[in-house]
């Protein structure tokens, strides 16, 4: 088929999908940003979001710019000028809850290219919609509320599904484009586009040169990281390898056993206010399925063959569709060798963010082969409510993951809120120390790197990772102040650690593994938090164990600096905390 007979057909799949498009919207807002309202920033949102608030044009140009340079864009070059944007689009637009608005949509236009792809491959509509819809509840990756993945990781998925139409269409070299794209962007999905040459009738002699021209791209992105000095690259060993090849082993498997294990667990975790929306899910999934089985019955749509399309040979009817799946989902693996497949809740499930596409191909085959075996009008309906009961239990899922960001969001402003009261003088040279041993965390913000923080992982706030990157979100320190406060956590052998003479305290980073990368402070220069109370506690000494003294530390001044509020305290800190600082945005 020519590309000029391939397009009428395309634009009336479309034309066709108006009420499955309401339903994958409406399935995508419940599931993942019903509570978004409520959402805040964590982990690594901290080190760009709120960068954009308040700025100009001008502003957001030097700041992508900037940070799209080789170093601080550890070799994603367009990573963080996405983020930027869509930030910057989000706050123009009403505010930080808009930035999520920003990131639904964006995740929306992913499942409609999603349907598209499945139309163009499969050639049916049922195939289709219940594929969009696996995608719509992926349940394997639990990092989508992140706006740095929904703003950052989203459109990586969405220039891959773009490379793909244009492949199927026939315009391969602008497909490859796109993927250049996507590879600077975020990497992990970047060779699930290598069954490409397989979706197209006839297009197998097309293997060899595609597989060129996907190492090329490949040799050039790792060049580029190598030559700037990316970490990722430089720091890849025995270790990271082995890890890519363990996932591509055990990340499919647990990718696919989500889906089973995701609606028993929703069904265990569900309130008494998500279960009427899980129900409403169920009755409306039913009726979307039940009224594109009748409409099927009736008159074949426009996006199937008038002929049975058993015989098309990606067809799920003849069981070789569910390959195309499966060589999805173990292509999405290479890439991720920084984390482990074995993650089934918090930041380490970014490493299944690629399989999304094939594992979602996998879940609409069985779901269509189950569909398809009852004969009887009862048998029929039965199956279409149980695959309805199925992805609404998914939707309960995404529920309970939003319930755990909303209380961390929670923890997150009860802290800084409390700190901030408890740190009314701040001064030039100033270092808030926090024994974080007391703080409590959620399931989905789990920090694994028990070998970092010294801090059982069950104990924690997983965001406070992120604490050096706060105030400065917070307060407008005097541009003449050469060392501005920090924060740092520390680690639970801390009494052994930070103490070198009678007035100086080793400052113990925790992204850099605690090595003493900075210089000794003061101890009138330091602010110490415990958090081994229900509230946050400052001391105003410290024993040091070892020499048996007590350390005075900074006492607060009668006359202090009052320091200026940026436009993004309100959003972190309950109004009314303390009066020494001035409320003004920056």
């Amino acid at each position: 088929m020519s590309r000029l007979q391939e397009a009428p057909s395309l634009r009336k799949a479309w034309a066709v999908v108006t009420p499955s498009r309401i339903l994958l919207a409406f399935i995508i807002w419940v599931a993942h940003f019903l509570y978004s309202s409520q959402f805040g920033l964590y982990e690594d949102d901290w080190y760009r979001v709120p960068k954009t608030m308040g700025i100009s044009w001008d502003a957001l140009w030097d700041l992508i710019r900037t940070s799209s340079m080789p170093g601080p864009s550890q070799g994603r070059p367009l990573h963080p000028a996405f983020i930027y944007f869509f930030s910057f689009v989000g706050f123009r637009w009403g505010g930080l809850h808009y930035v999520y608005v920003i990131a639904f949509f964006l995740l929306f236009l992913n499942a409609l290219l999603f349907y598209s792809f499945l139309v163009r491959v499969f050639h049916q509509e049922q195939i289709a919609l219940l594929g969009a819809l696996a995608f719509c509840v992926f349940p394997a990756d639990t990092t989508q509320p992140l706006l740095t993945h929904g703003l950052g990781v989203q459109p990586a998925i969405s220039l891959l599904l773009i490379a793909f139409l244009l492949y199927i269409a026939g315009w391969q070299w602008i497909s490859y484009l796109a993927m250049i794209l996507l590879i600077f962007n975020y990497e992990t999905p970047f060779l699930v586009f290598g069954i490409a040459p397989l979706l197209r009738p006839r297009a197998k002699y097309e293997l060899r040169r595609h597989c060129i021209t996907m190492s090329f791209i490949l040799l050039v992105a790792v060049s580029f990281r190598a030559i700037t000095a990316d970490n990722r690259v430089s720091h890849i060993g025995i270790r990271e390898m082995g890890l890519g090849i363990m996932n591509i082993m055990v990340g499919p498997l647990i990718c696919i056993a989500m889906y089973v294990y995701r609606p028993i667990e929703a069904i265990f975790k569900m309130t008494r206010v998500d279960a009427p929306i899980v129900i409403l899910c169920i009755l409306v999934i039913a009726c979307a399925l039940v009224l594109q089985m009748v409409l099927r019955k009736q008159a074949r749509q426009a996006l199937e063959s008038t002929d049975d399309t058993s015989d098309h040979f990606w067809s799920t009817a003849n069981g070789k569709g569910i390959v195309i799946g499966i060589v999805m989902l173990l292509l999405a693996y290479p890439l991720t060798m920084t984390t482990t497949g074995l993650a089934v809740a918090g930041r380490g499930t970014r490493v299944h963010t690629s399989a999304i596409l094939g594992a979602s191909i996998v879940c609409a085959w069985l779901c269509s082969f189950l569909l398809s075996k009852p004969k009887t009008r009862i048998g029929k309906y039965t199956a279409t409510t149980g695959v309805a009961c199925f992805y609404a239990l998914l939707v309960g899922f995404g529920l309970t993951v939003q319930h755990d960001y909303v209380k961390a969001w929670q923890q997150q402003r009860t802290f800084l809120t409390e700190l901030v009261r408890l740190c009314p003088s701040l001064e030039d040279g100033d270092v808030i120390l926090v024994d974080a041993a007391g703080l409590q965390d959620t399931r989905q913000l789990l920090f694994l790197r028990k070998e970092l923080t010294g801090i059982p992982e069950t104990r924690q706030i997983k965001s406070l990772e992120a604490l050096n990157y706060v105030l400065p979100e917070l307060f407008a320190f005097p541009k003449e102040w050469k060392e501005p406060p920090l924060i740092d956590r520390l680690p639970l052998d801390w009494r052994s650690k930070i103490f070198l003479s009678s007035n100086r305290l080793r400052v113990l980073p925790m992204e850099s593994g605690y090595d003493d990368l900075r210089k000794p402070v003061l101890a009138s220069h330091v602010i110490f938090i415990d958090t081994g109370n229900v509230h946050l506690v400052r001391r105003y000494s410290i024993l040091d164990a070892q020499s048996g003294e007590l350390l005075p530390l900074k006492r607060d001044l009668a006359l202090s600096t009052k320091l200026t509020r940026t436009a993004f305290f309100k959003y972190v800190v309950y109004p009314d905390v303390s009066p020494h600082f001035a409320n003004q945005a920056r």
